[in-house]
This record gives structure tokens, sequence and C-alpha cells, in this order.
């Protein structure tokens, strides 16, 4: 049997006249060597358990501080992160502004050039009544410029309107060719006062001045010159190349839809 700390304070063994009975203590002294056995053994048991106990609250503890460590480094990595999106945030702003204000900056100054342009297209009268507008090149001695410059065939484009009664000069320069688009009205041209009523195109010689004049109609004309190129012409339709399979190439890329390509730009 087992006993407990109480019993064993509480047993009484039999007594004979020259002692305990031995029978009694033995298994007295059994009982309780079992007893305690059994004590030692769940003792370990315990023991055993509390290691394990220990053991798992360690671990526990171990996964708990990686966890937390874990967690900061995420707070961490989240802060640097918000921290370099805020950094390339404001990159990107900065370069959106700085991209904005060239493109403002950009936009005036081409805003600027257009109305140069404009003014400088803008119908001018001259001395002699006739109202001009320059595209290209020089008019009335220089005082008039065009927006078109840098070409390699140097060219004059004027746009005249006669009233009635006025005339128009300009020179043109040896060696260049001109002529010029009599768009409507009745104008006389040259020296000789040759009648020309438009629409109908007039061709000059090889340089020198320019004379027009307008009778009671008036008149407007469009006057081209340039430097010639002296290169062979081939024709069709709309299209002028230099040769007949130039002029073939063209019409395959019109028809291919490659027809559109960089715009050229003289050197």
């Amino acid at each position: 049997m087992s006993l407990t700390p109480v019993e064993i304070r509480h047993i009484t063994l039999p007594r004979r006249p020259l002692g305990y009975e031995r029978r009694a203590t033995d298994e007295l002294l059994a009982d309780v060597a079992s007893s305690f056995e059994h004590v030692w053994r769940e003792r370990a048991d315990l023991r055993d358990e509390l290691e394990e106990l220990e053991s798992e609250l360690a671990r526990q503890k171990e996964l708990e501080q990686a966890l937390r460590n874990t967690l900061l480094s995420a707070e961490r990595m989240a802060d640097d992160m918000r921290a370099q999106a805020r950094r390339e945030a404001d990159v990107i702003v900065a370069e959106a502004r700085s991209a904005a204000r060239d493109i403002v900056s950009g936009a005036e100054t081409e805003r600027e050039r257009i109305r140069t342009e404009i003014r400088r297209l803008q119908e001018v009268e001259t001395g002699d009544g006739a109202r001009v507008r320059v595209v290209a090149g020089e008019a009335d001695g220089g005082r008039l410029v065009g927006p078109v410059e840098g070409l390699s065939v140097n060219p004059k484009f004027i746009d005249v309107t006669l009233p009635p009664g006025s005339s128009f000069r300009e020179p043109v320069e040896p060696g260049h060719t001109a002529f010029a688009y009599v768009e409507h009205g009745e104008l006389t041209f040259g020296p000789e006062k040759k009648r020309v009523t438009g629409p109908a195109l007039v061709i000059f010689g090889d340089g020198g001045l320019i004379e027009v004049s307008a009778g009671t109609k008036g008149g407007s004309f469009l006057l081209a010159a340039a430097r010639p190129l002296h290169e062979p012409i081939a024709r069709y339709g709309p299209f002028v190349m230099n040769t007949r399979s130039e002029i073939e190439q063209t019409l395959r890329d019109l028809r291919s839809g490659r027809f559109i390509r960089e715009e050229p730009r003289d050197e």
C-alpha cells in the first residue's frame, strides 16, 4: 500500500515483551520503501516534464524574440521604404516641375517666335503703295525680311497685293530663276508694260529688276525666285523628282504607306 506522511506519523507497531514484532516492522519498511520509490519516480517524471516545459518555454521565448525582431525589421524596412518612396516622389515631382518649367519656357519661346514670324508676315505697305508679305528672303531694299531662313538656294518668296494705281519693284540676284503667279486682277510687267490677267504665270529671265504695276482694277501675285539647282527633272502627276526611278519609288512608297518620312534638312 501507499503511505502518506500523516499515515507514517501515526503508525503503531505491535510490541512484544522483547520489542517490536519483526514481521510488522519489515512490512512497514517495505511499504515505506515502496511509497518513497513511487515518490522518487514521480519526482523524476516531474523533473523530466519540467525540463521539457522549460525547454518549450525557452523555445517559445526564442520564437517570441525572433518574431519581435522580425516585426522590428519589418517596421524599419517599411520606414525605409516609405522614406525612399518619399525621396523618389520628391525627385519625380522636382523633375516633373523642371520639365514643366522647360515646357512652359519652350512654349513661351515658341509663342514669341511665332509672334515674331506673324509680325514679319504681316502685310506692310511700301512707298509705291504695294502691300507685301515676305515669306522668305528680303524685300523693299532689305527693310522687310521673311521668317524662312537658312535655305541653301537663297529663296525669295513674296506675296504682293497691288491696289489700283500702285506699283512694285524688287531686284532678283543674277543667276536666279524667278517667276510670278498672278492670282487675280490685271497687272503689267516690265518696262515693256506687258499686260497679264490672272490667273496666269509669268516667267522672268536671269535675275534683274522685277517691275509690276496695277491698272484700275488692281491685282495680286506671288513672286518666287531662287538659285537654280541645275538638276534633271522627272514629272508624274503632282510628283517632281530627278529621275524616273525616283518617281517609281515614290509611287511605291505612297502605295505602301511609307511616303511620309522624316523632314529633310538643309545642310
